[in-house]
Formats: C-alpha cells, structure tokens, sequence
C-alpha cells in the first residue's frame, strides 16, 4: 500500500521543507529495520505453503508461533536502535542536524512498530501460504486506507503536531491489521479443515501409491522404473516438471532448478513499508511448490502409480503410499554416475563428489521444510534399500513382492497374481507399522540372498 505512504508524504511537505526531508531520510533507514520481518514474511509463506499442501498444518501453525517469537527478538534490538538512537541512523544519510532530528522524531513512532511488525509480517506470510490472499489484501487496505491516512491526516491538524504525532498513524495501522490477522486465525474454521479427513482423503486410500525417496547417484530413479515395468503402474518422474512447465507457460530447465535449488532467496526492498504489501513474482518457488503440490495430487488421484522425488512422500501423506528410501556408500553412486554421464559431462572424481553432496543437501533441506524427521532416517521411510553391489535388474522384482504384500496388508489387495516367495521370505512378512516395515524390508532383502546370488550367477 505504497499509495498510503505517498499521502502521508504529502501531509507532511506542508510542515516545510526539513520536515519533508526528515521523513525521507527515516523512511530509507525503515528499509533496515524492517528488513528482518520481512524476510519472515517470505519464509513463512513458502514453509506453510509446502506443510499445508502437504496436510500438515500443525506444523505451519509451530512455524507462525515460533517465527513470532523469533522475530519479536529481532524486533526488540531495531526498536531499542531506533528509539534511543535514530539519530545516529539518519546521519549516515544526512549531514544537516535539522534534518537528522526531525527524522529522528519520526522514527521514534517507527520503533513502536518494530514491535508489531513481527505479528503482522508472521501472519501476512502464514495467510499468503494458505493462499487466502483476498483477506491479506482486504487486512493491508482497511490498515492503509482506514487507520493510516486518516489518523496521520488527524495528528496532523492538531496544534503543534510533531512528525512522531503523524508517525504514530503507521504502529495504529499495524495494531487494527493484528487483531483482524487474530480474529481470522481465531474464528475462521478454514485452517481447521486440514485436519480432518475428508471425502477425497477417505477416497484417495483405496489407491496405491509407491513413492521412491533416494540419495543421488544411489539407482532410486532406474528402480523405479522397473518397479513400474513389474507392476504395470504409471511411472512418475520428469513428467512431474514437465506438467508444472506446461501449466505456467515456462521452460522446463527453469522449473527445475527452482523447485530443486530454489532457495527463498531476494527480499524486495523498497520504500518504507511498502515491501510488505507487494504481489511475489508470478513465478517464484513457492508459486511452482504449490504447483507441483497440485499436479502430484492430480497424479495420485488418478490411479494407482510410482512417483520419484519431488517430497511426495509427505505431499500425499493422506494416500497413505509405500514410502522406499533407495541409498548406497559413496563408492558405488561415484561409480554409477560415471558410468552414466555423457561424453560432455566429465568431472573430475573431486567434483562429482562434491555434486553428490550439493544434491543430497538440497533434498534434504527441502524435506526437512516438511517433516521433523531427518531426510533418510529410516522411521520416516517403510522400506530402506541399499543398492550397494546389488543388480537393479534382480533387486525390483523383490521390492515388488514387498510392495504386494505391505499393500495386502493395509487393506488394499493387489488383483494381479503374486509369485510364491521361499519359506525364508515368507517368514519374514511385512509389518503394517512404518519402523517396524523398514526393517521388515531389510530382512526381507537379506532372506532373499540365496535369489539373488543364483540370479547373479545365472546373468
């Protein structure tokens, strides 16, 4: 709402020419002290973004609480700075003494705002990441057009009106737009209906879904596909960023790199408060996360499949799907990658490595914005393969049988027909509990050595 500022700009010209440029030179050092709410306000709306497309609003709610609490901290060092020495912060861009104390006088309502902005600039981006963006908007023109301008136009009219009397209108703006953020999260029954199941939730059980978490280079992304081909389900990958692309009218190399390296980097900074109220880019990370949320959910609800990546573990948590983690030592993915590189993609053993580590990072940053287990942990995980040493070709039909059998138990029997395991591997049945299913698996693995050691010597 920069247009309210531009008023208040104008009221204050009519107090003389210091005045008008002791509020400039204030409103350049409101650049910094908001700076840190701000970037709140764009973390939070990403984090929630991802854990309520993911149906875990629980977690979005700790990330308000404690994003407020944090940011309060941070809130209380610019008020206490600002107070107490705004004058120090407005010479830096002003010389005249005249100057430097009337921007002073109004930073001092400012510091009062330091410490509201950390509820408002919390729940802005927490209501912006459960897309209710109308009552964002409504809030910021009530705030601006309502309380700002008339009050800063009031105090204005008063005799002996000081530029703190005007710049009091900001913190009275920012306690309305508090308490209409508090009535919304208090009364509005629209954040609760995350956490009841719902008709599509119920219906979405029935299929089944395979999601294959890996580390990169570790094989996931081949065992996939041949779980697919053992199966006969629908393969999910790449398809998963073409149908983003598509959907935005983007390339798909962008796509990718913002969904997989997209940090939420670039706070805007512009005059003011202003920054608090512009529109995001039309196409930033989060926008592309809420996306691909939407085609992943469109996936799984069309049948049964095998997706890749992309979280859909913790995105299609309500479908309850057969979560694999795929890894391996450090030695075999080096390998597998180098054998698979093209001609043109030659690194030298030190970078690859270091690549290997890039990626495994980013995935796991991206998965800790979802879930408070660690990436790879095998709590969060029903099966945890280790393709180390072992033949992809001779591990999937395997994984297969596992996956028909953990499916029967949970309810859902598979039609196709199932192949009769050996008494070791049928002794070692499948667990419905998700820790006790992750080291079901491994035996199941271990049982099955005499298979694989016989398919081995047979290839």
């Amino acid at each position: 709402m920069g247009t309210s500022f531009l008023v208040i700009q104008t009221i204050v010209n009519t107090f003389g020419v210091t005045a008008s440029a002791g509020v400039g030179v204030a409103e350049k050092v409101c650049v910094f002290i908001m700076l840190v709410p701000s970037a709140y306000m764009q973390s939070m709306s990403a984090f929630v973004a991802q854990n309520m497309g993911a149906g875990n609003p629980i977690r979005a709610k700790k990330a308000l609480k404690y994003g407020i609490l944090t940011s309060v901290a941070a809130g209380l060092v610019m008020a206490l700075l600002t107070f107490f020495h705004g004058d120090l912060l407005s010479a830096i861009f002003s010389p005249d003494p005249e100057v430097v104390a009337a921007s002073h006088s109004y930073l001092k309502a400012y510091a009062i705002d330091c410490m509201l902005t950390p509820f408002l600039f919390c729940f802005t981006g927490y209501y912006n990441g459960c897309e209710k963006t109308l009552f964002v908007m409504i809030q910021g023109i009530i705030g601006a057009f309502f309380v700002r301008i008339p009050v800063a136009y009031l105090m204005s009219r008063m005799a002996g009106a000081t530029l703190f009397q005007i710049g009091l209108s900001t913190p009275a703006s920012s306690v309305v737009q508090i308490l209409l953020c508090l009535s919304m999260f208090l009364f509005s029954g629209a954040p609760l209906r995350w956490t009841e199941p719902c008709l599509f939730e119920r219906k979405c059980r029935s299929m089944k879904i395979i999601t294959v978490s890996r580390e990169f280079g570790s094989g996931g992304r081949e065992l996939g596909k041949r779980l697919s081909d053992c199966l006969g389900w629908p393969y999910y990958d790449r398809e998963i960023i073409s149908a983003v692309a598509r959907r935005n009218a983007l390339d798909e190399g962008y796509v990718e790199d913002a969904l997989e390296q997209g940090d939420f980097r670039g706070v805007p900074l512009t005059i003011g408060r202003t920054f608090a109220y512009l529109p995001s880019m039309p196409h930033d990370s989060r926008q592309l996360l809420q996306e691909q949320r939407r085609v992943l959910r469109a996936l799984a609800a069309h049948g049964d499949c095998i997706i890749v990546g992309r979280n859909a573990d913790l995105i299609l948590a309500e479908h309850r799907p057969l979560k694999l983690f795929v890894y391996a030592d450090l030695e075999s993915r080096l390998r597998r990658c180098r054998e698979r590189s093209s001609d043109d993609e030659r690194f030298t053993l030190r970078e690859l490595e270091r690549k290997l580590r890039q990626v495994d990072q980013h995935r796991a940053r991206h998965h800790a914005m979802l879930s408070d287990l660690p990436w790879g942990s095998r709590e969060g995980y029903h099966l945890c393969v280790n393709t180390t040493g072992l033949s992809l070709k001779t591990l999937a039909p395997l994984v297969a049988e596992y996956a028909r059998s953990w499916f029967s138990q949970q309810g859902t029997p598979d039609p196709r027909p199932k192949k009769r395991l050996s008494k070791k591997s049928q002794a070692a049945s499948v667990s419905p509990d998700a820790h006790a299913a992750g080291k079901t698996g491994q035996n199941l693995i271990r049982a099955c050595g005499r298979e694989l050691r016989e398919s081995f010597s047979t290839s």
